[in-house]
């Protein structure tokens, strides 16, 4: 009998890059919207949810996002393939707060003084998302004055909006890629495209900056996929207690 981590084993060991998708099959909104759900479990820091995701399904759409990939290939996915998700930073989180604090008032499972103090610091302090006047002043006086702090006290160092916002998404779309495999999707990650021309196409706003995109949809079984990735030796990947000593699995 198999146990939970055997099976998701089982899960992430068949998913692999998919190239060709079914024009015949179409995934449900049902499917879909299931899919959905699974994906905004994904954590984030503070539960703080910076990411706007567009589902591209439309001919129209489809082709102006297509007109954005770099290479043919990437083109074809976006046509062939019934859903495209267009992961998009949200690089003004600060913003966000108030909702952000809603929601840890409706959960009930907050003390309020962290909800008062600590999530508008620790959203500031490690996202610097300002909008504005201010998302100016602060490249310029954030690394300088994080810096200052870290010669009194232990402080986080600094991390651009972009980069920060990237780091959440990086969770975000891990568990829509397995939600689709689960449903029997095959999926295709690229990150071959002209950025400003996808905010461009798809309307996006000056505050969100697309991460990657994703395409997804019932295979073409008359095609194969590719074979499982090789990987590097895991004590290469992962040490244990320092940086330079492997970790070894104990028998």
């Amino acid at each position: 009998m198999k146990n939970s981590i055997d099976e998701f084993q089982e899960l992430v060991n068949c998913r692999s890059h998919w190239s060709r998708f079914s024009k015949d099959k179409k995934v449900s909104e049902e499917l879909l919207t299931q899919i959905c759900q699974v994906t905004q479990r994904a954590p984030t820091s503070f539960n703080s949810q910076p990411y706007k995701i567009i589902l591209v399904r439309s001919k129209q759409a489809k082709e102006a996002l297509a007109g954005a990939m770099l290479n043919d290939s990437n083109s074809a996915r976006v046509m062939d393939s019934d859903v495209t998700a267009v992961f998009c930073a949200d690089l003004q989180v600060v913003d966000n707060i108030p909702k952000i604090q809603a929601l840890f008032r409706e959960a009930g499972h907050a003390p309020e003084d962290y909800i008062k103090k600590m999530i508008p610091m620790g959203l500031t302090v490690q996202s610097m998302g300002f909008s504005g006047l201010r998302s100016y002043v602060a490249k310029i006086i954030a690394p300088v004055l994080l810096k200052i702090i870290s010669l009194i006290r232990t402080a986080p160092s600094y991390n651009s909006p972009k980069t920060w916002a990237f780091r959440q998404l990086g969770f975000v779309t891990d568990h829509f890629v397995l939600a689709a495999t689960a449903a029997g999707l095959g999926s295709a990650i690229m990150e071959g495209f002209a950025s400003q021309k996808v905010s461009k196409e798809l309307a996006i706003p000056s505050k969100y900056k697309p991460f990657c995109l994703v395409s997804i949809g019932y295979k073409d079984e008359s095609v194969e996929g590719r074979p499982k990735s090789l990987k590097f030796p895991m004590g290469e990947v992962f040490s244990q207690d320092t940086f330079s000593s492997p970790y070894q699995p104990r028998s």
